[in-house]
């Protein structure tokens, strides 16, 4: 009964949860122009270490597609390097 009471109050969270995650997002680029998503990314490039290290920290590795060849923590990062070459030409 306890276990049943709690999916039952659980559920909706998660739906919720799924629902919210599903929206689109406007933001500004650095030239001011406006730039919309229809839906959160799943798949990242990062171009720096440090931002790496920081969507690894978010718990957004498992999105990440490419880094730079100087991404080396967590070492998680060197799994998804791309080299410097590909890097400039995207």
């Amino acid at each position: 009964m306890k276990n049943q009471l709690i999916s039952i109050l659980v559920l909706p969270l998660f739906l919720w949860v799924g629902f919210a995650s599903a929206e689109e997002i406007t933001v500004k680029d650095s030239k001011g122009r406006t730039v919309t998503l229809q839906a959160p990314a799943r798949r990242i490039v990062s171009l720096a270490p440090h931002a790496t290290e920081m969507l690894f920290a978010a718990h957004a590795g498992e999105h990440i597609i490419g880094t730079v060849n100087y991404s080396n923590y967590p070492p998680a990062a060197k799994k998804s390097q791309w080299s410097e070459a590909i890097i400039n030409w995207i």
